[in-house]
């Protein structure tokens, strides 16, 4: 008798793709102030109280923008590539579970990951010239740079 398998089509999820759907979650709109990929940690803008843009403020991040399936290619012929124009309505998630990317460093489950103070790109969880460790995201899962994992972020005060 054939097994039937459960598994197919249940990978991980893609950078800035909600990991667990609940109510607790805290997902709200801003305006790109720069172009902003998937799965990145935001800071608070400068042009408007909703404005967001790429990066931290002092190891804190404002939110972690997601993932939508409603944007164009970045390029043509597409190479898979899309983002959050500068002027775009952002989804971002400021409390809750999401997917991101690592960068370049392994993080632990359980561990603050550090961010990219430019790029607001996860780097896993350690802090050295340009990444500061976060002080409201951490790793729920363990993983290698470029490997997809699940993230916690907290409100920040």
């Amino acid at each position: 008798m054939p097994v039937q398998s459960f598994n197919l089509y249940t990978g991980k999820g893609y950078a800035g793709q909600e990991a667990i759907t609940n109510t607790s979650n805290t997902v709200i709109t801003g305006r790109a102030e720069e172009d902003i990929a998937f799965g990145v940690a935001l800071a608070r803008g400068v042009e408007s109280d909703k404005g967001v843009k790429l990066g931290n403020a002092a190891g804190s991040a404002f939110a972690i923008a997601l993932r939508e399936v409603n944007h164009e290619a970045d390029t043509r012929p597409s190479d898979g590539s899309t983002s959050y124009k500068e002027g775009d309505s952002v989804s971002i998630i400021r409390e809750g579970y999401v997917y991101v990317q690592l960068e370049n460093r392994a993080a632990v489950a359980g561990s603050f990951v550090g961010i990219n103070d430019t790029t607001g790109a996860i780097e896993g969880d350690d802090d050295s010239a340009g990444v500061t460790l976060s002080t409201n995201v951490r790793a729920e899962e363990s993983g290698q740079p470029g490997d997809v994992i699940k993230v916690r972020i907290d409100v920040s005060h």
